[in-house]
């Protein structure tokens, strides 16, 4: 199959705008003690994250995946991913 048979979806991010999600979120500069440093868990060549600890996956699934995802993917899909992470953390504390 080709690429142009397959339909692209609502959430589906373009390899430019991916880049600059990740280097957004590469940007991004936290008080001391609030997470480690992200930006060493961002490789923009391959355009991936690794390498998070629990902790640090609970401070960008929370705190700045809804913030970052605003600018990037269209608004019915935005309030669907902020509406999940506010549900899974309320239920987990």
């Amino acid at each position: 199959m080709k690429e142009e048979d397959f339909v692209q979806v609502c959430f589906h991010c373009q390899k430019q705008r991916k880049k600059t999600f990740l280097q957004t979120l590469k940007d991004v500069k936290m008080p001391d003690g609030y997470s480690s440093n992200i930006s060493r868990c961002i490789d923009l060549k391959v355009r991936n994250i690794f390498c998070l600890k629990s902790h640090d996956c609970h401070i960008l699934i929370e705190h700045l995946l809804p913030i970052v995802i605003r600018n990037f993917l269209p608004n019915n899909v935005t309030a669907v991913v902020r509406s999940r992470t506010m549900f899974i953390f309320s239920t987990i504390m």
